[in-house]
């Protein structure tokens, strides 16, 4: 149930795509195979890098898999951490999309949503079925540009 009753019915349900916490990972547990080499080698310091190293990459994933994005008949809602934030489609005053070449659906990068007092949300497209989320906010984009 979504703290806002005005989202109306659920769409669709999206977690971040893994891509880049498996590549933060490998690094993270990179730099701590190194420090505990060095640790091991008689240099100490090298089990505070591998500690700082582990504990960090951990917060890391702790974080950014938590996160949610849920797609709503009537707007978003997005779960980071503790806090929800929600935004209604009718609600929004500017969309900025950034595209990688040419302005399609399939070469949205990000969306920039601007929505009354509320500080932008910035919506990467690195989460699980991107497509949908680009069909639903291609629609926004196309709406925004008839209305200008």
């Amino acid at each position: 149930m979504p703290a806002d009753p005005r989202l109306g019915a659920l769409r669709s349900a999206h977690r971040p795509a893994v891509t880049y916490p498996i590549l933060f990972s490998l690094i993270g547990l990179s730099l701590a195979a190194g420090g505990l080499f060095v640790g091991f080698n008689g240099d100490s310091p090298g089990f505070a890098v591998a500690a700082a190293a582990v504990l960090s990459t951990s917060a890391y994933l702790y974080s950014s898999l938590r996160r949610r994005l849920f797609l709503y008949e009537h707007g978003l809602l997005l779960r980071a951490g503790g806090q929800e934030r929600s935004i209604l489609w009718r609600d929004i005053t500017a969309i900025t999309p950034t595209y990688s070449s040419h302005q399609h659906p399939d070469t949205i990068i990000d969306v920039i949503l601007r929505s009354g007092t509320e500080p932008r949300l910035v919506l990467r497209m690195t989460w699980s079925n991107h497509q949908a989320i680009r069909k639903q906010l291609w629609s926004l984009i196309e709406s925004s540009a008839a209305g200008a």
